[in-house]
């Protein structure tokens, strides 16, 4: 199967946040960690004002803010550097078959094996293949026709690397 695209900015920003904070591993505590440390921070800076106790509330409110908006600069660094690359206007060709799955962009071609492959899925805007390694590729649905899903999805499943 053959998948042809040009990931925009948007998808691609969708796409990182959505893997960050979706994470089977750490997603929950990604999306609770900034907030809750603020709001720990917070209540130890009220708790005694003047005191060496609100100097750690301040510090810790500090750090829970960094964490919560962190991964909103991330992705906007991100979209930047690839806007310098042109990476919105090339042509991403994805190519999965018996012999694993070929990512060619640009000048850049990666061949992976199906051994250097852990796990595919979908999530709504996209269909995901992750490496060994944990880093993902994104094929976003617009993408891929109807006839091909399922047949997509089979060929995972044929190799034990479908999740949901």
């Amino acid at each position: 199967m053959r998948f042809e695209f040009v990931e925009n900015h948007g998808e691609f920003a969708l796409a990182w946040l959505s893997e960050y904070y979706g994470s089977r591993r750490w997603g929950a505590v990604r999306v609770l960690a900034g907030p809750g440390l603020a709001l720990l921070g917070y209540q130890l800076g009220a708790l005694r004002p003047g005191e060496w106790i609100a100097l750690i509330g301040t510090l810790i409110f500090g750090y829970g803010v960094y964490y919560a908006c962190r991964p909103l600069l991330q992705v906007t660094l991100l979209v930047r550097k690839r806007a310098k690359l042109g990476a919105s206007r090339r042509t991403t060709v994805m190519v999965i078959d018996d012999g694993g799955v070929r990512i060619h962009s640009g000048k850049a071609e990666m061949k992976l094996g199906w051994e250097k492959i852990s796990a595919a899925g979908w999530r709504p805007r996209y269909f995901w293949v992750e490496l060994n390694g944990g880093a993902r590729a994104v094929i976003p649905t617009r993408a891929i026709s109807n006839d091909d899903r399922g047949a997509l999805e089979q060929l995972f499943r044929e190799r034990d690397k479908w999740q949901r």
